[in-house]
């Protein structure tokens, strides 16, 4: 007996992800200035909403 698996297509993108971190400021930076993320929403010094137009990021200390 054979088993047929077929890959499933690749992904677009993530949409929306939530990260709680422990080094709060140097992930921000990390997204923010390697990967061209921007801060869409702060609402307390504990979380940050980033946004690359398609997906978005929670951080979460």
């Amino acid at each position: 007996m054979s088993v047929n698996i077929t890959r499933p297509e690749p992904t677009l993108g993530l949409r929306h992800i939530a990260l709680f971190v422990v080094n709060f400021e140097q992930c921000e930076s990390f997204y923010t200035q390697l990967l061209g993320m921007e801060v869409e929403w702060r609402p307390d010094e504990n979380n940050v909403y980033l946004t690359s137009g398609n997906d978005n990021l929670a951080l979460h200390r």
